[in-house]
């Protein structure tokens, strides 16, 4: 027979014969891969600023007719002067938002149980907060108005035409000759123009991030198996990181990233209804239908006295996360609780792409 599900208490968190089998679900905050895409930074305050300079400036501006001719120096005639080149850059503020996910445990529970009842509950908060700072990462990253306008097209248009990523094939008489590659190919030469170029954009450098649904799809298609056949890296590909999805851990240059993180339509009530019923009520974070190519963490150079910083940020104060346990003796309860200070932002959009619509 199968025990309800209950919620702990001090008469319901223990068995009196235990054989010390625990059984949960519960995801070390180490593992979830926002931390692979979205580089954290101190905020120092609760209200911050950042500086972006306008990478316009850095290139050739026309100050003459012919740019050609720009900034040539003739012997006995004045130094060219333009008091106009200035480095132009837009001040943007932030503001960090504190949230907290708390329970409450019985003394007695915490002595009696044969579940480290405090441990499990400290974990569970953890991972709820850990949760939300990922669907918030994403939502971001997967929300084509974010962007800016030419950084976000569908698959279509930035593969001109070749089609949806399933439908890739590795046949050059095909419309759908390579329609994945064409897509990153594209993307990346409009990450250059935007950028003039300013970045490192190498297999060091640039991710491509995708649900678990789009990385099997996508994994199964004719282009994927030849880029794969003969490789020296096929044998790899079976065992290392994304060995499950049949994808190499480097695909065209760029590091794959499955965003395999899930949410559930909501909690369990107090009479034990579930609000998830098998799959239904639970889905990935990620949209399958979006592949966003984003820096990897650290991977642009502040330069300008300032630090690395990469294409999502997520500014903390004080800690990145944090859990927090106090007694009260007169109510014998423990409460605890995990706490984040943050927010996350979209600081340098030109730097990714955001392509949309990768299936039909």
């Amino acid at each position: 027979m199968t025990i309800p599900y209950v919620f702990s208490s001090g008469f319901a968190g223990f068995v009196p014969a235990a054989n010390g089998t625990i059984v949960a679900a519960v995801r070390d905050p180490d593992s979830y891969a926002v931390n692979k895409y979205c580089q954290l930074t101190d905020a120092k305050k609760n209200v911050f600023v950042w500086y972006k300079i306008h990478f316009d400036d850095a290139g050739q501006r026309g100050l003459t007719a012919s740019a050609d001719n720009e900034a040539i120096w003739v012997d006995g005639q004045k130094a060219p002067e333009n008091n106009q080149n200035r480095q132009r850059f837009t001040l943007v503020e932030g503001q960090v938002i504190r949230r907290a996910w708390d329970f409450g445990i019985g003394w007695e529970t915490i002595a009696d149980a044969d579940l480290p009842t405090l441990l499990s509950h400290s974990m569970m908060v953890q991972n709820q907060a850990m949760t939300n700072i990922t669907r918030r990462a994403v939502g971001i990253l997967t929300t084509a108005s974010n962007w800016p306008a030419n950084n976000t097209a569908d698959a279509t248009v930035t593969n001109g035409g070749a089609g949806f990523w399933d439908q890739a094939t590795s046949d050059p008489a095909s419309p759908n000759y390579l329609a994945i590659k064409k897509s990153l190919d594209s993307s990346i030469e409009t990450i250059r123009l935007m950028t003039n170029n300013a970045f490192p954009l190498n297999n060091k450098s640039l991710r491509l991030v995708l649900s678990p649904k789009a990385a099997r799809r996508i994994s199964q298609t004719d282009e994927i198996h030849n880029y794969l056949k003969g490789s020296p890296d096929a044998k790899s590909v079976l065992i290392e990181t994304l060995g499950e999805y049949g994808l190499p851990k480097y695909l065209y240059g760029f590091e794959l990233v499955v965003e395999a993180s899930g949410t559930i339509a909501g909690h369990t009530t107090d009479d034990g209804t579930a609000a998830a019923i098998g799959t239904a009520g639970r889905s990935f974070v990620w949209p399958e239908n979006t592949a966003v190519i984003t820096s990897q963490i650290g991977g642009l150079d502040g330069k300008i006295g300032g630090p690395s910083f990469s294409t999502i940020q997520r500014f903390y104060r004080d800690k990145e996360l944090q859990i927090e346990v106090e007694d009260f003796k007169w109510d014998r309860l423990t409460k605890g609780r995990a706490v984040t200070r943050d927010v996350v932002k979209l600081t340098c959009g030109e730097s990714g792409f955001c392509i949309t619509n990768i299936f039909a």
